[in-house]
């Protein structure tokens, strides 16, 4: 079966994550820099995309402002560090949810109620011992 067109204009955005859950196709666009963009599901018989979810990632950048670095390059003021890691979708769709890694740390983005949490802190944690310091990742 050939693959379905991609939706229109994607061709000029940057591919994010491409991934399936629970049966479900995701596919990621991005335009760089950026905090907002859509997921798309594949259709059911294959024929194309559709919007799943809408994300906006500013409350986000809010609450890890090291993920916002100033951009002096560019007309955009900053370009934002981050990386989607999966897209998982739950039994029940309104728990369905992304994973992203921002710098140091992995945060959990509820698709349905736009709320986030850390789920991992991967910052190094300084352990003493009687003769010297020592760096510790912690996993």
């Amino acid at each position: 079966m050939p693959m379905p067109h991609f939706p229109d204009g994607f061709i000029l955005r940057k591919f994010f994550c491409f991934g399936e859950s629970r049966g479900h196709l995701h596919l990621i666009k991005v335009y760089c820099p950026c905090t907002v963009f859509n997921v798309h599901e594949m259709l059911r018989d294959y024929s194309g995309w559709f919007v799943k979810y809408h994300v906006d990632l500013r409350e986000v950048v809010t609450a890890y402002p090291e993920m916002a670095v100033s951009n002096c390059y560019s007309t955009e003021l900053y370009n934002y560090r981050y990386s989607i890691l999966c897209v998982v979708r739950e039994e029940n769709d309104e728990d369905s949810y992304m994973v992203l890694h921002v710098p140091r740390k992995a945060v959990c983005y509820n698709f349905n109620d736009k709320t986030f949490k850390e789920l991992r802190d991967f910052s190094p944690a300084i352990v003493c011992s009687r003769t010297k310091f020592h760096n510790v990742l912690e996993f």
